[in-house]
């Protein structure tokens, strides 16, 4: 897993009616490069996907521990207690995105972690952007 990912059959993922499993679960070391003040991060997520009824698409995913990435001392390891999105049509040419990240910050500093979670906000008008 070190800056890779694998891939797990979905079929135990226990869904609401209506919704189905896409693709395969995913087991993924992501690593986050050193941010002054503090030290350089890593996550290792179990992520899923799945598509509703009417098209919608949520990925959602949260921290796990594996064997193929055991921590690593020059970083350290975040937390994920809940992380994802949401996609559903909101009009003919309209997209409604939802987010939701919610990570243990470690010994980050409260300043870094409100403008970290201002900036993955703004990865929405990216998404936006894209024609």
């Amino acid at each position: 897993l070190r800056g890779t990912s694998r891939r797990y059959p979905a079929d135990g993922l226990k869904l609401a009616a209506g919704w189905a499993p896409v693709g395969k679960v995913t087991a993924s070391r992501v690593l986050y490069r050193k941010l002054w003040p503090v030290s350089a991060r890593d996550a290792v997520l179990l992520a899923a996907e799945a598509r509703g009824p009417a098209g919608e698409v949520l990925r959602w995913g949260a921290s796990i521990q594996h064997d193929a990435a055991p921590t690593d001392a020059d970083r350290v390891r975040l937390e994920v207690l809940a992380s994802g999105y949401l996609l559903e049509a909101a009009g003919p040419d309209a997209t409604r995105v939802i987010m939701v990240s919610l990570v243990a910050p470690g010994d980050a500093p409260a300043f870094l972690v409100n403008r970290l979670a201002a900036s993955r906000t703004l990865m929405v008008s990216k998404i936006r952007n894209l024609q």
